[in-house]
């Protein structure tokens, strides 16, 4: 039995037990190749992702938890209405099932995904990143992949947060 017949709801449906939801963004942009992945293009962007993951085959002996695929962020949006709206959907998210799942989209949709936990959050949360860089660089320059940690530490919002893997 494939993932996409035992899991891959297409729509939100209120009757059944979701536990967890996904959402999918891709930023347009410069097309380069990692470990033999195009980013930017549907080679390796949300439906490339959709398509890996429905063809994964679980354990006979495990059952996988049900999940909805709640679709993709549009991209006819600016960057910071697209991260507004991606931490709605994630807030809204936690709050209606126990667990989000976001693939795709730039290092800067931590922070999306950041505040949306942060705002769903009834207890005061915990932050990891693990990554070789701090992330945490000033918006001097405007939003990038080195912002959303800093963008989380200046909202205001209490959590703890603990950063590994650092390179010096």
């Amino acid at each position: 039995q494939e993932f996409s017949s035992s899991c891959g709801a297409t729509q939100l449906d209120k009757a059944m037990t979701v536990k967890i939801v996904t959402l999918r963004a891709l930023e347009p942009g410069p097309v380069f190749t990692v470990l033999g992945a195009v980013h930017g293009n549907e080679r390796c962007g949300p439906e490339a992702i959709r398509r890996q993951l429905y063809r994964m085959t679980p354990h006979p002996r495990r059952t996988l938890k049900p999940f909805a695929d709640i679709g993709d962020l549009s991209m006819d949006l600016e960057l910071p209405e697209r991260h507004r709206k991606a931490s709605e959907v994630v807030s809204q998210s936690l709050k209606e099932w126990l667990q989000v799942l976001t693939l795709g989209g730039g290092n800067d949709y931590a922070y999306s995904d950041g505040l949306g936990l942060l705002n769903a959050s009834p207890q005061k949360p915990l932050i990891i990143n693990v990554d070789a860089h701090l992330d945490v660089r000033s918006l001097e320059r405007g939003l990038s992949s080195g912002t959303p940690f800093y963008r989380l530490l200046e909202s205001g919002i209490d959590f703890d947060f603990v950063e590994l893997g650092a390179q010096t």
